[in-house]
């Protein structure tokens, strides 16, 4: 993901956490159910696992296959865990009965910024930074109708397991063949698009020659039918990409060879063997009559989370929209080298931007440079699917996730903010030799005022002791 939307994701944390203790989980010293680290979204499983512990549900011990958490329930009830659970039971009741009512309202309050999204934008304006604000809105109230809607479509399914004997996934599968939402629509154009290659064995040799294609960066003579097609699909699903709940990758119109490589995907996947279908949910007795409440209800809120996707892609190409509008403005003005490079910035590093101006503008290209490059590093790391935060930088440099970070690599706390490189020169006292350089990174025992003389000179400080508020954290921040 985008810099960006780590930014966006963060921002919503709190309003997670506070959703889930509504709710009746027990949120106890957790502030993050989800962040980005080493490039890559993890979610909290230590919060997932409390959670699934007061359902009654235990996640597996080990690194999960494929990123799949599979959940195991117990064959009889036990009614004291259902007791203690009343809270999340009723709060996931009351969304499965007024989910209709909690998707109007998100939408509702989002429709307004969607359509502002789309304005024109005046760099430095003070609605500028207002527009940025509310996108922050947007992506929590997305964010937590999402997460109620998918605590109601558990317990829902979980109900429905009882009763039908059935694996959530099986459940979750058979029901949500029956939803038709428009991410169904685009499928089915994509499939008329599969069957107009087939029928030419022209342009099946040309998706053939293309390969494995997979970068929007590459550059192919797309045959003109093939191409006015693509065209057609692009417009007409002009707000999905590869990846559209993220602002900061492009979308197909925006792109479109990476619209090719999806009929590739979808050409090779269609070649293959059909699954075997699920086994047909046939519960008898009383059971059939809860069954059937429990899939209707099921059915609606899958349907309810499948518009609310809709409604963040929107919200998302809206944001894009703007970003690349401003984007585009400081490409004018030298600020950027290309107007998407806005998407490796932060949320702050933008508004600081719209208000300060030139004095905060020079160092955007250096911090986008920066940031490029880092995820050029996470592209070439192999992280593993559990990570321990504690061993974080061991694995950023090349160490085994196993390890104890200490034992590789120093790790330390970050008091200052910003971005510099230079020569490390490390002291133990301020009145060894004077340096002959300038903008060099200072690594010394602890900070006093004999050492002020060398810190005017330091472009970066590396301290052995100290804190948030130590002399050491507090002359880097003045001098920044």
């Amino acid at each position: 993901p985008s810099p960006y939307w780590g930014d966006l994701l963060a921002r919503y944390q709190p309003q997670i956490i506070k959703s889930l203790a509504t709710a009746g989980f027990d949120t106890r010293g957790v502030d993050t159910y989800e962040k980005v680290l080493l490039g890559r979204p993890y979610l909290n499983l230590n919060l997932l696992k409390r959670m699934a512990a007061q359902l009654g549900l235990t996640l597996p011990v080990g690194t999960p296959p494929a990123g799949v958490v599979e959940l195991s329930l117990a064959s009889k009830v036990n009614w004291q865990t259902v007791w203690q659970a009343r809270t999340i039971l009723r709060s996931g009741w009351q969304t499965a009965r007024k989910g209709q009512e909690l998707f109007h309202e998100t939408r509702r309050q989002i429709e307004p910024i969607i359509a502002g999204l789309h304005s024109v934008v005046e760099a430095g304006a003070e609605s500028s930074s207002i527009q940025l604000r509310q996108q922050i809105v947007l992506f929590q109230h997305i964010a937590v109708t999402r997460l109620r809607l998918n605590l109601a479509i558990l317990l829902v399914s979980l109900g429905t397991r009882q009763t039908t004997g059935l694996t959530v996934p099986q459940i979750l599968t058979t029901v949500g063949r029956t939803v038709d939402p428009e991410s169904t629509e685009f499928d089915h154009a994509l499939d008329r698009l599969v069957n107009l290659v087939r029928d030419s064995e022209r342009l099946q040799s040309f998706l053939a020659d293309s390969g494995t294609l997979q970068s929007f960066t590459c550059q192919v003579d797309i045959p003109p039918d093939l191409q006015q097609q693509l065209d057609e699909l692009a417009g007409l699903f002009a707000a999905y990409g590869d990846y559209p709940a993220d602002p900061g990758q492009p979308r197909y119109k925006e792109a479109p060879n990476t619209l090719l490589a999806l009929l590739n995907r979808r050409m090779q996947a269609a070649a293959s063997p059909a699954p075997a279908p699920d086994p047909p949910i046939r519960p008898g007795g009383w059971r059939h009559t809860l069954a059937r409440f429990l899939i209707t209800n099921l059915r609606q809120l899958l349907l309810l989370r499948s518009n609310l996707e809709q409604l963040n892609i929107r919200g998302m190409a809206a944001c894009r929209h703007w970003g690349l509008g401003l984007g585009q403005q400081w490409l004018g003005q030298g600020w950027l080298a290309q107007a998407d490079d806005i998407f490796w910035l932060t949320l702050d590093e933008i508004e600081q931007v719209l208000v300060a101006g030139q004095s905060k503008a020079v160092t955007l290209s250096a911090t986008v440079k920066t940031r490029q490059e880092n995820y050029v590093a996470y592209q070439d790391m192999q992280p593993p699917a559990m990570l321990r935060e504690d061993n974080l930088a061991a694995v950023q440099f090349g160490g085994d996730a196993a390890l104890d970070a200490a034992a590789s690599v120093v790790v330390g706390l970050p008091v200052s903010p910003g971005q510099v490189r230079g020569i490390v020169v490390v002291l133990d006292q301020p009145h060894e030799p004077p340096l002959e350089m300038d903008e060099f990174i200072l690594v010394m025992p602890s900070t006093g005022p004999d050492w002020l003389p060398l810190l005017h000179r330091a472009a970066g400080l590396i301290v052995e002791t100290g804190g948030l508020l130590s002399h050491g954290s507090v002359i880097a921040r003045e001098y920044e």
